[in-house]
C-alpha cells in the first residue's frame, strides 16, 4: 500500500464497525505519535515497537492501553495482508497494580448532592443511583427515558464497548428523571446556559461532564471524583442485594463478574458478620481431667 495512509485507512475500517469514538480517537493519536517518533509502521520491528511503549514517561496502565491499540492494528495489517508477521506478538505487558474499589464515602455523596446545582445535580444523581458513566450522562434524550415501564429504564444509546443498553430507574432518581424525561432533544445541549448566548449543536462532552462535576466536588471540599460514584453505586447495590451477585453485575451493566468486583467494596466488619454466621461443625472441648 505504497503511498497509501494505511492509518486512515485502519480508522476507516474501526468507524464501519462502529467502535467507540472514544477509542478511535485513543487509537488514531497512538498511531500517529508512533508514526512521527520511528516512521512508516508496515516497516516497524519489534525493537521499534518496544522502544516506542516502554518510554519512561508511560506507566503500566499507559503501556497496556497503547500495547492494546497496537495489537489491534497490527492484526487487522496481517489480516490484509499488509504485514508477514505480527511484531507486537512478543511485547511483554507490564504487571499492573492490583485495583481496588473506591467508593464516595457516603456522607460527601450526600453533601454532593444537597449542594449542587442542575446540571450538576443531575449529572450527580444519574451517577449515584443508576451508575451511569460521564459519556453515558452526556449523550442523553429526553425520550430515553421511559417512565412507563416496569420497572422504570433509561436506555443509554451507547455504552462502554459501543453496544447500547439500559439501566433500571429506582425511586431515588425517579424526580431527576421526570425532569429529564420532559426535555426535547438533547437533556444537556452544548452551549446552553452560556452567558454570551452561544450554542453550537449537540450535546455537551464527557469531559466536560466529568470535568465540570470534578471541579464542582473539588470545591465543595470532597477531595474524590466523579467515577467514584460509580463506585459508591456498585458498592451499594451489593449491599443492598443481600449477596446476589448476578443483580450487581446486570445492574452495572458488566460483561464479567471480575469487572463488577473492581466496583464493589465489602468492610472488613461485614466479612466478620458473615463468618459470625457459620455454623460450628467441630466438636465440643474435651473436659479437663479431674
Amino acid at each position: 500500500m505504497e503511498g497509501i495512509d494505511v492509518v486512515a485507512v485502519h480508522i476507516a475500517r474501526l468507524e464501519a464497525l462502529n467502535r467507540r469514538p472514544q477509542s478511535i480517537r485513543q487509537r488514531t493519536y497512538t498511531l500517529r505519535h508512533l508514526e512521527r517518533l520511528a516512521g512508516p509502521l508496515l516497516a516497524l520491528t519489534l525493537d521499534d515497537l518496544r522502544g516506542f511503549v516502554d518510554r519512561p514517561s508511560l506507566g503500566p496502565e499507559a503501556r497496556n492501553a497503547q500495547i492494546s491499540h497496537l495489537r489491534g492494528f497490527y492484526r487487522w495489517a496481517l489480516d490484509e495482508g499488509l504485514v508477514e508477521a505480527d511484531p507486537t506478538l512478543k511485547i511483554e505487558r507490564p504487571k499492573r497494580h492490583k485495583r481496588f474499589p473506591r467508593p464516595m464515602p457516603t456522607p460527601s455523596v450526600a453533601r454532593a448532592l444537597a449542594l449542587a446545582e442542575n446540571p450538576i445535580r443531575q449529572w450527580l444523581y444519574l451517577a449515584t443511583y443508576a451508575g451511569l458513566r460521564a459519556c453515558e450522562i452526556a449523550q442523553l434524550s429526553g425520550s430515553d427515558f421511559v417512565l412507563h415501564a416496569e420497572p422504570p429504564i433509561v436506555i443509554i444509546q451507547e455504552q462502554k464497548g459501543g453496544d447500547s443498553g439500559q439501566a433500571v430507574i429506582g425511586q431515588a432518581l425517579m424526580a431527576v428523571a421526570g425532569e429529564l424525561a420532559c426535555r426535547r432533544g438533547w437533556c444537556f445541549p452544548r452551549g446552553e446556559g452560556d452567558p454570551a448566548g452561544r450554542s453550537w449543536g449537540g450535546h455537551v462532552t464527557a469531559h466536560q461532564v466529568s470535568s465540570r462535576t470534578n471541579k464542582f466536588l473539588h470545591a465543595a471540599g470532597i477531595p474524590q471524583t466523579m467515577h467514584q460514584l460509580r463506585h459508591w453505586f456498585g458498592t451499594e447495590t451489593n449491599r443492598a442485594a443481600e449477596g446476589r451477585f448476578r443483580v450487581v453485575q446486570e445492574a452495572m451493566r458488566h460483561d464479567s463478574p471480575t469487572s463488577t468486583a473492581l466496583y464493589t467494596k465489602v468492610e472488613q466488619v461485614e466479612i466478620a458478620r458473615a463468618l459470625d454466621t457459620l455454623p460450628e461443625l467441630g466438636a465440643a472441648p474435651a473436659p479437663e481431667a479431674a
